[in-house]
């Protein structure tokens, strides 16, 4: 025997002797460890095997070599995705999904699979098929706007819930207005954009945008370099006009494509809720701060300290005199439902959300990952990599099917 196929039958006895292991967790591991483990040792039988010419499979190994071995995963396609939460490394959950939604004759659906896998390098010959036949690497603009009603059943994270997104929609417009800022005078110099008679990419990008997600119209500054997108709670003639700022090198290119996400991610900030968390600078204290004040503006937390006490004070003061009673009717119907009241959870959310959004404007995985990786500015609840798994999760997810098919996209 030689020592490449000695080398082989080791590594095919570390994968039987994993695959066997029904206890818990080694100790010193986590799941997600174990799982890369096992997807390091299949992968080396792979390549022990290439140079020996040996086919056989590793035990425990998840990716099917064809569509037909993907149909021998069983289960649904909740369960498949269940699965995938838990182990972001399930290939052949993922193979098991094409192959469902390819012999239920949903092409657009079997498509997102395809290129998900595609995306992950997993895609076996009859997915890689679909994804060249399907896939359009130009930007495509969709044939209607985005409904309140889909953005927030199809789109929105699941805990960004109602409750807490209703009291930042009250409160916002008396945080933007009480922490407004003036203009860096770097910004003054350049001069904002005129939305209406610039014809530039990102001028009418950004109306595209505006309209889609259904937000207000903001001033628009171009900076001297950089290539990220950033909303700023901002004044002007003693008015609150939400500012975005659009680095130069956003706009470089005449691939639209991410330049559609990254005006997709930063401009869900300008929806009302979302908007408060510009307004508290992106501090995640200083949201659950105003969280509070509200609740102390509902008459609902006596003995609140004396900072959240002013808090209150100041925010009611710039809002109409019916709000408290209203702020409390709404957190009788949070509690009455037992809807959670955590601010982190919700930020949380909301980012996962603007992400979302920045994926379907540009409609491909490669292009928003590429801008997750080189835009790490400021204060993020996940990682690049945490938030790429959550958008591939999502491109795979029955509320992304509809979601296309609403806008257009789908076929």
């Amino acid at each position: 025997m030689s020592d490449t196929e000695e080398q082989l039958e080791r590594w095919r006895e570390w994968a039987r002797q994993w695959a066997s292991w029904s206890g818990p967790p080694l100790p010193g591991h986590v799941p997600m460890t174990d799982d890369l483990l096992r997807q390091l040792i299949a992968s080396r039988v792979q390549e022990a095997a290439a140079a020996t010419g040996d086919s056989k499979p590793a035990a425990g190994g998840s990716k099917p070599a064809t569509a037909a071995a993907a149909a021998t995963v069983t289960g649904t396609p909740e369960e498949h995705r269940a699965r995938l939460d838990a182990d972001p490394l399930a290939y052949d959950s993922f193979h098991a999904l094409f192959s469902h939604y390819r012999g239920q004759d949903q092409l657009d659906a079997a498509f997102c699979v395809a290129r998900a896998l595609v995306f992950l390098k997993q895609a076996n010959a009859d997915e890689a098929q679909l994804d060249r036949q399907l896939h359009r690497p130009e930007f495509r603009q969709v044939r209607q706007p985005l409904s309140e009603d889909m953005l927030r059943r199809k789109v929105f994270h699941s805990a960004e819930t109602i409750g807490v997104t209703a009291v930042f929609g009250m409160a916002a417009p008396a945080a933007a207005a009480q922490w407004a800022k003036p203009l860096p005078s770097f910004v003054k110099s350049r001069g904002r954009l005129d939305l209406a008679g610039d014809r530039s990419p990102v001028a009418r990008m950004v109306k595209y945008v505006q309209e889609v997600l259904n937000v207000g119209e903001p001033d628009v500054y171009l900076m001297d370099d950089g290539a990220g997108v950033s909303v700023f709670n901002s004044q002007r003639d003693g008015r609150v006009h939400p500012a975005l700022f659009v680095g130069r090198e956003a706009a470089v290119g005449d691939d639209l494509r991410p330049l559609a996400f990254a005006l997709g991610r930063a401009m869900t900030e300008l929806y009302l809720p979302h908007y408060m968390f510009v307004c508290v600078d992106r501090s995640l204290p200083n949201l659950k701060a105003v969280l509070r004040a509200c609740r102390v503006m509902a008459r609902l937390d006596v003995g609140a300290p004396p900072d959240i006490e002013a808090l209150a004070r100041e925010l009611r003061a710039k809002l109409p005199s019916r709000q408290p009673d209203q702020l409390r009717d709404l957190f009788a119907r949070i509690e009455a439902e037992g809807l959670p009241l955590d601010a982190e959870q919700w930020a949380r959310s909301a980012e996962i959300t603007a992400h979302r959004i920045g994926l379907i404007l540009a409609d491909d995985l490669g292009v928003a990952a590429q801008h997750i990786r080189g835009e790490r500015e400021g204060f993020s609840f996940l990682t690049a990599r945490d938030m790429i798994q959550e958008l591939v999760r999502f491109s795979i997810s029955e509320d992304y099917f509809a979601v296309r098919k609403s806008l257009g996209l789908a076929g």
